[in-house]
């Protein structure tokens, strides 16, 4: 990343991404809570904001990227979309956060997508991509379907995360971090599920 010249990005730019987002969203419900899809991502920005322990420039790139992060993944936007009306450095953050859905899952756990993003957001991208990473996680659990299977229920609220939190730079001293954690203790007191296994 030290070879890019990161743009500066102002208030301005967070509404145009949500303007856009919620354009390339327009008509998609999430399946979890029958809402408007535009309000996953404003509640990442949201746990970004109040959570990630970011300031000026690093915070404006974050909050952008929460509000893009599903853009490439749920619709049918490009990353040469991305590239076009917000840089080289949020397509490839944008990009980073994109499931690679050729990878194929084991039942009902997505870790091998997990350990793949992971390994791409460490890889490719600054530090602020790993807190939308986790900030995304964090909404889905907050959204978590009561009808979804014990084993469902197990990966994506314990085992995914926890493969995350081990395996991403975030500090477990972070407050994002531990707002994850204690969602997690939450699902598994309240679901009887077991401590993660990643």
């Amino acid at each position: 990343m030290s070879h890019l010249i990161l743009p500066s990005y102002a208030e301005a730019d967070v509404q145009r991404a949500d303007a856009f987002a919620e354009k390339m969203h327009q008509g998609q419900i999430r399946k979890m809570t029958g809402k408007p899809y535009i309000t996953h991502p404003r509640c990442v920005e949201k746990l970004i904001i109040e959570y990630a322990g970011l300031t000026g420039q690093s915070l404006l790139r974050a909050r952008i990227a929460s509000i893009l992060h599903d853009t490439i993944e749920d619709t049918h936007t490009t990353q040469g979309d991305i590239l076009l009306q917000f840089g080289s450095v949020m397509g490839m953050m944008i990009q980073a956060l994109t499931s690679d859905q050729t990878i194929a899952c084991d039942g009902e756990s997505h870790l091998p997508r997990v350990r793949d993003k992971v390994a791409r957001v460490r890889q490719y991208c600054m530090y602020e991509t790993q807190l939308v990473m986790l900030a995304d996680r964090g909404a889905n659990i907050e959204e978590l379907v009561l009808d979804w299977s014990h084993a469902k229920k197990q990966s994506y609220t314990q085992d995914e995360p926890e493969y995350m939190l081990q395996n991403l730079d975030v500090p477990k001293s972070n407050e994002l971090a531990q707002y994850v954690r204690n969602l997690m203790e939450e699902c598994r007191k309240t679901h009887s599920l077991a401590p993660p296994t990643p």
